[in-house]
């Protein structure tokens, strides 16, 4: 009797799934407000064919890039039709190494190597359509979006004349400096996009299929070890002599900076849980953290010293026997 009542709530359940995934694909074509749901895309694709079969995750998805094309075309946005393409497989491939029972590492290098790649095709087809290089647009966009921050900031009138000034100077090095960082940031951007759907899909089928999750808990990932040999690698190629070794060796270190500070969140996460702080503590130093500069390069510089020791292994899953 339970199975044919599964059985029952099962298409229930797949059209739950085609409304959910539609609406991250087909609202971004609709107003610009909803652009941050396309970042959500793999997270469907992942939590659906994990929780209902990978067959199930296709079918889902399929009708949902059917149903997103529609809405484009009406809202006359073709080119968002073009975004569930490049990003089903990201949640796909997080699907199947779930189920291989590969590493969280090998699943996060392969999603973000998914996301660029999709990023690079997506491109090439805005290339031939448009004439436009993506790249170069990119850049102009970031450069405009600082602009516009500067003048943003000395005509708000909220500020005083010489942190005007400061910020001014602080936003001129960076549009000068936009140029030589612009991979990294593209690269970091993947990255993120892997690391939360990752996470956060583990987190959900952790807590509603929980003998599917093959993963611990976010606190206790670890990079592996011999990562850190890239980063003083960069570090070697900072010193060199050489201007394009130099901007290698920069791009090396935000990128792996971005990698360690994620794997220092795991670490601030296990001190929480470890010391069972209450929930608005936690809220409060989380939200200190994103608004904070210094305390984003505080949690790398604690995921590069993690490397080496394990903090008293405060994140160490416990030995099952």
């Amino acid at each position: 009797m339970p199975d044919e009542v599964n059985a029952g709530f099962k298409p229930l359940k797949q059209w739950r799934a085609i409304v959910l995934t539609s609406l991250f694909c087909g609202l971004p074509a609709v107003s610009p407000v909803f652009d941050l749901l396309r970042t959500f895309i793999p997270l469907a694709a992942f939590y659906f064919s994990v929780t209902q079969g990978q067959k199930a995750g296709h079918h889902i998805c399929l009708v949902s890039f059917i149903i997103a094309g529609l809405v484009s075309l009406l809202a006359r946005d073709i080119g968002n039709a073009i975004f569930p393409l490049t990003l089903f497989p990201v949640g796909f491939i997080l699907a199947w190494a779930m189920e291989k029972r590969k590493s969280v590492a090998w699943a996060g290098l392969s999603a973000t190597l998914l996301v660029l790649l999709g990023w690079f095709i997506g491109g090439l087809f805005f290339w031939q359509s448009t004439d436009l290089n993506p790249y170069t647009e990119g850049l102009t966009a970031m450069d405009q979006a600082f602009a516009t921050m500067a003048e943003t900031y000395k005509t708000s009138g909220n500020f005083p004349p010489d942190v005007v000034a400061e910020i001014e100077r602080g936003i001129d090095q960076a549009r000068q400096k936009l140029p030589r960082i612009f991979p990294a940031l593209l690269v970091m951007s993947a990255i993120f996009i892997s690391w939360l759907n990752l996470a956060l899909g583990n987190r959900l089928i952790e807590r509603h299929a929980p003998k599917q999750t093959v993963w611990p808990p976010y606190r206790f990932w670890r990079l592996p070890e011999n990562l850190v040999w890239l980063l003083i690698l960069a570090g070697f190629f900072m010193i060199l002599p050489v201007a394009s070794l130099k901007t290698l060796g920069l791009n090396s270190i935000l990128i792996l900076g971005c990698i360690y500070f994620f794997q220092g969140l795991a670490v601030l996460f296990a001190m929480l849980a470890r010391w069972d702080a209450p929930r608005p503590i936690r809220v409060f130093i989380y939200i200190f953290i994103f608004i904070q500069t210094y305390s984003i390069v505080l949690l790398a510089v604690l995921g590069v010293i993690d490397t080496w020791k394990d903090l008293g292994n405060i994140y160490k899953e416990e030995e099952t026997p």
